[in-house]
């Protein structure tokens, strides 16, 4: 039995996860062994770990690591703190594989650490771009550290194998985030409603910021250029999600929580919705606003609208429900205004994700039983 080892940090990185987890769970020939990290264990931002719980898993480590700050010098040390308890984690559970998901610094750490026990990395998301984001190099940088890779498209799977990847460790099997099984319990806008506390109508925006940790503007312009515009666009209520643990989302948080309490009628803020919470919203919504990543990958499949602000998330590839616009009030205005358009939405009716099919997990599962487990493979050059 293949004993695999499971890294999440982070509310988003779960729920993309889940029905993997459910699955290497379930599987009689792997043996899930869940580390549990970051902002999960942080009650300013939901305490996410109870949800795991609740969801069913048992988890076999937890790694904190997160400083109380809000700058550079926190996420770096955090990562410090990550090393010293992701170490004996790893030391105690000799884990075969290590799977990883995505692109975020606490994801890069856990790399690391696997690698000085030369346990072989599972990476997930690979080949990607997210110019306005260090994201960006993170992830590059995990995939050179990764011995098996599961990406979203051919054109990211062409990219890692550029990267000196060996082509025969890169599976193209699509993004887990659209698994089908997220389509068949999702909730009415009356229970969603009941669930927020918090009286929604069939027009409202799903909205995330992130802070973009790449970009030279200032901050505080960038947030009074959106809250200005999403304030003119009238009759639509707002339902915010909070941002990741980067530097620069306090302040995020702070002014979402100020325009929440300034217009309780309008708008409210939660700091986690999980399954089948943010899955159901995504597919009532109006439109998904913001610059997070789930506006590109997840709500394609839902054929609803996402307004993408930013350079956050440069360089992916998108479906054409992706309207892309500055951080300026009156270009978010007029992609708000194409988003919720009669003609826009009738675009998307037929609309393939360029992300996958939904079945990704189960194509993982296989070749997770099948694989032999290596350490880092040799670098494969396109050019003999």
């Amino acid at each position: 039995m293949k004993k695999v080892a499971v890294f999440t940090s982070s509310r988003a990185e779960y729920d993309i996860l889940f029905w993997l987890l459910k699955d290497i769970d379930q599987e009689a020939g792997l043996d899930l062994k869940l580390i549990v990290s970051g902002s999960h264990l942080s009650p300013a931002h939901g305490f996410s770990l109870k949800k795991i719980e609740q969801d069913g898993f048992e988890v076999h480590a937890l790694v904190e690591m997160l400083v109380s700050s809000d700058t550079p010098v926190g996420s770096a040390k955090s990562l410090g703190l990550q090393f010293i308890s992701l170490a004996d984690a790893i030391r105690d559970m000799e884990p075969d594989f290590l799977l990883i998901v995505g692109d975020r610094f606490e994801a890069l750490g856990a790399a690391t650490v696997a690698n000085l026990f030369n346990i072989p990395v599972v990476h997930f998301h690979g080949g990607e771009e997210t110019l306005g984001a260090n994201d960006d190099a993170f992830r590059h940088a995990i995939t050179k550290l990764s011995s098996w890779h599961f990406v979203t498209n051919e054109i990211h799977r062409n990219r890692v194998v550029q990267m000196g990847e060996q082509p025969n460790s890169v599976f193209n099997y699509g993004a887990l985030g659209i698994d089908r099984r997220k389509f068949e319990k999702l909730e009415s806008l009356q229970s969603l409603s009941d669930h927020l506390k918090f009286c929604l109508t069939d027009k409202f925006f799903l909205i995330t910021l992130h802070p973009v940790t790449r970009q030279e503007d200032d901050v505080d312009d960038f947030l009074d250029q959106v809250f200005a515009a999403i304030d003119e666009v009238k009759g639509y209520k707002l339902l915010f999600t909070q941002p990741n643990h980067d530097a620069g989302g306090v302040k995020i948080m702070n002014k979402i929580t100020q325009f929440s309490d300034r217009y309780p009628q309008k708008a409210v803020c939660v700091s986690t919705l999980g399954n089948p919470w943010y899955f159901s919203a995504m597919k009532l919504t109006s439109a998904v606003v913001g610059n997070s990543s789930s506006g590109i990958i997840e709500a394609p499949s839902f054929r609803v609208p996402t307004v993408n602000i930013g350079d956050r998330q440069l360089g992916r590839e998108a479906a054409l429900s992706v309207i892309n616009c500055m951080p300026k009030k009156e270009d978010i205005i007029d992609a708000l205004n194409l988003a919720v358009s009669k003609s826009f939405k009738k675009r998307l009716d037929r609309l393939v994700n360029p992300y996958g099919d939904g079945l990704t997990s189960g194509r993982v599962i296989e070749t997770l039983k099948s694989i032999q487990v290596q350490s880092l493979t040799p670098f494969h050059d396109l050019v003999s």
